[in-house]
């Protein structure tokens, strides 16, 4: 086994494929085929899907934050 010269930006393609999830079109870096065996690849082949970025807007409000509420938690816990 022989590894190629990597960047941080591999890491993440490389572990969702040793974790057999499909890797981003869109994400920086690329799958380090050299640090699995040929079995692997073989059972598992490198998928793609364009992007896990979710352009959905959100469909929910966040809620205000009660500060007095948080406060008495955080006495009640030693905190404060």
């Amino acid at each position: 086994m022989r590894l190629e010269p990597a960047s941080i930006y591999d890491v993440s393609p490389t572990v969702l494929h040793l974790m057999e999830f499909p890797v981003a079109q869109d994400m920086d870096g690329r799958v380090l085929t050299g640090a699995m065996d040929d079995q692997f690849m073989t059972k598992n082949p490198i998928r793609f899907v364009d992007t896990y970025e979710d352009s959905a807007p959100m469909e929910h409000e966040v809620e205000e934050i009660d500060h007095k509420k948080i406060e008495e938690r955080l006495k009640s816990m030693g905190y404060l």
